[in-house]
């Protein structure tokens, strides 16, 4: 099932699909990719913390703490039916 990154749940593992390169300013992307954001890699959400707007997710061996507003932009598939 594809969904945002931010809609993911605590410990909700899922994979990479895309990056709305529509949304998100180029170098943000690049960035990103430099972090590991590819297609088809496992991704997990460690934390959130909605009042101050931020997601903590894991891509291999990487803790990064992204904006939930750009993790909205993040497409990702579950193996949720």
């Amino acid at each position: 099932m594809k969904k945002s990154l931010s809609s993911l749940g605590l410990n909700q593992i899922a994979q990479i699909d895309l990056i709305n390169q529509d949304e998100l300013k180029a170098e943000y992307i690049l960035e990103l990719i430099d972090y590991g954001f590819l297609p088809g890699t496992e991704v997990e959400v460690l934390q959130k913390y909605l009042s101050q707007n931020k997601i903590v997710v894991q891509i291999g061996r990487t803790r990064l703490s992204l904006r939930m507003n750009d993790a909205m932009h993040i497409q990702v598939n579950t193996n949720e039916n």
